[in-house]
């Protein structure tokens, strides 16, 4: 290849990067007042439609199932006739058991009208349509502000028993500090229902006598999501704050978060005067007013965008098109030493969810209080202008590449150069070799995407 081309090629790549360094585009559109999802190892979405506000739009109460390819494959269920709809009640969460291919379980968060309950029901999926509905955890619920009775449900990566919920204080200030009820709190629960007699605040197994015992934490004010680390199984949670602070916090077993005593890092309505109660486990990080709302949150483990490696990553409802990058350091990851604010360049207000996908790129849903929300999905802009190396004369395996990768040329190079060049431009890599087969050590190269260029052409690689 000139040097020419090459420069031609290469100014192309990664001007593009510069010059919109993301690009967004829909998966599903058409979805009614959704506020989270889930996304399955097999590429499918479960989504979660929580109902307008009133009986008039609870026909909207849906969990409907999509494929990978956004196309709807049908309504697991249908709360029309169950749910209450009303401020931030509604159908909130979705969980798929760790074992869904052996039990096809399929869990939801709802609020049920009557009797008024915070429920957590398992369906048996079956031809993705929920069947034998079974409660596996009820709250009595009696009709209040309307607010804070809501959460998420998920599982923790590697333990296929345990479902974590989270619920608000019920608008309650004083319900965050009491261990005799489920509100303001992080409950942790067997799948079946059960209760674990291994959490922290477990008496009598019984949750309506001395403490309720499915807590695992407590001194929340209204805990919109939460998230398993893939990288160390660390619990992080988004908190939204009354008027001062948003926060983001670890969620340690039996710890205490302070409200309604502290919001954010201060004391609840201050920004001067400090928490500083070591019987109160602080926040890593927070927002001051005005609170942005503070919704799904994420730690981004993949090779496709280096720049959010093991980052936590966080949406919120009141900034349009803002996602927070947050970078984790500490022996336990539970330390924001950097935050960054990502401006992407399509306008998206009212996110409420973020997740990973499997290939790599980033899913938010636009939803909420709207009744045309949709899952846009976030990919680096490079992805569609690599296709320029398909037509390198070699073959390169594997990639992504941890320690080695082996390039296979059709037709052997004598004393030829190979680059690896990253997305500044800049060579990280040089090498003169012969020879149709050619290994490159990579153990001294960062994880990233690289450019691996020959006198064959140029290929798109991953270091993982």
């Amino acid at each position: 290849m000139t040097r020419g081309l090459f420069s031609f090629i290469f100014s192309v790549f990664f001007s593009a990067i510069s010059l919109a360094q993301y690009t967004v585009s829909d998966v599903i559109t058409g979805l009614k007042y959704p506020v989270t999802f889930e996304i399955t190892s097999d590429g499918n979405y479960y989504v979660a439609q929580k109902g307008g506000d009133g009986f008039a739009t609870n026909i909207d109460a849906q969990i409907k199932k999509f494929d990978n390819t956004g196309a709807l494959l049908g309504v697991l269920w249908d709360f029309t006739d169950s749910v209450e709809t009303y401020f931030e009640r509604g159908v909130l969460g979705v969980a798929v058991d760790p074992d869904f291919a052996t039990n096809n379980f399929v869990y939801v968060f709802y609020n049920h009208a009557s009797p008024a309950q915070i429920r957590v029901v398992r369906f048996t999926e079956v031809n993705h349509v929920g069947t034998n509905p079974t409660i596996i955890f009820s709250y009595n619920d009696p009709f209040s502000a309307g607010n804070h009775t809501g959460g998420n449900i998920h599982f923790k990566p590697g333990d296929n028993q345990h479902l974590f919920i989270t619920i608000g204080d019920r608008a309650t200030q004083a319900n965050a500090q009491l261990l005799t009820n489920p509100c303001g709190k992080y409950l942790r629960i067997n799948k079946d229902g059960s209760i674990p007699t291994d959490n922290p605040f477990y008496d009598d197994g019984n949750p309506l006598s001395g403490n309720d015992d499915r807590i695992w934490t407590y001194g929340h004010r209204n805990s919109f999501d939460f998230c398993f680390s893939p990288i160390n199984d660390s619990l992080y949670a988004s908190e939204n704050g009354l008027n001062t602070w948003d926060e983001v916090n670890v969620i340690h077993e039996g710890d205490n978060y302070g409200w309604p005593t502290c919001e954010g890092y201060y004391l609840q309505n201050s920004t001067t005067n400090l928490c500083n109660n070591s019987n109160y486990t602080d926040p890593i990080d927070d927002w001051s007013a005005p609170v942005p709302s503070v919704t799904g949150i994420m730690v981004y483990d993949h090779p496709l965008m280096p720049e959010f490696q093991g980052h936590l990553l966080v949406v919120t409802y009141n900034n349009t098109s803002k996602l927070y990058d947050m970078t984790l350091s500490g022996p336990g990851l539970d330390q924001v030493t950097n935050r960054v604010t990502v401006t992407l360049p399509t306008s998206i207000n009212g996110m409420t969810d973020i997740a990973q996908g499997l290939e790599g790129c980033i899913y938010v849903i636009k939803g909420g209080y709207t009744a045309n929300g949709s899952i846009k999905k976030i990919c680096p802009s490079n992805m569609g202008l690599i296709d320029l190396s398909e037509k390198a004369n070699f073959v390169m395996s594997p990639n992504p590449a941890a320690d080695m990768v082996r390039l296979e040329f059709e037709e052997a190079l004598t004393n030829s150069s190979i680059e690896l060049i990253d997305l500044t431009g800049r060579v990280v890599y040089t090498e003169t070799v012969s020879g149709k087969t050619i290994s490159i050590n990579l153990n001294s190269v960062s994880p990233g995407i690289y450019l691996v260029s020959t006198a064959a052409g140029l290929r798109r690689l991953v270091v993982e």
